[in-house]
């Protein structure tokens, strides 16, 4: 599964309390959850925009970063950021033949609802 996070939350409150996320969950019959995703702002951010001094850093900072991208869309508030796309494969453990598996996609937009967060999703496969 690729998967693209875009947010006005970038740059502006990386390290503060307003961590919006995307997590992607299979979750089998028998009541196994596996994640494949499981991410907040904090973990895509630079590490020098989420703290300060670096030294007093948590341990999710920057933990997943690898570049921010200025976006070429706008939402309605702030400056838009993306992390391009990311590939996120996992092992499906003893989810087969397990019965039903069901695929579940959570975005949440923590403690305000004036900076949106987008995540695009694509080329999702079972192998």
């Amino acid at each position: 599964m690729d998967w693209n996070f875009y947010s006005e939350e970038f740059l502006t409150y990386c390290g503060s309390s307003y961590q919006d996320s995307f997590s992607a969950v299979l979750e089998g019959d028998n009541g196994e959850v596996v994640s494949v995703v499981d991410v907040v702002v904090d973990n895509l951010c630079p590490e020098e925009a989420c703290c300060s001094p670096v030294e007093v850093c948590e341990d999710s900072c920057a933990s997943q970063y690898e570049a921010l991208i200025p976006a070429d869309v706008s939402f309605d508030k702030g400056e838009v950021y993306h992390t391009g796309w990311r590939e996120s494969v996992v092992s499906l453990g003893s989810l087969p033949g397990s019965g039903p598996v069901t695929l579940r996609f959570h975005v949440s937009d923590v403690k305000d609802s004036i900076y949106d967060t987008v995540v695009l999703i694509d080329d999702l496969r079972f192998e």
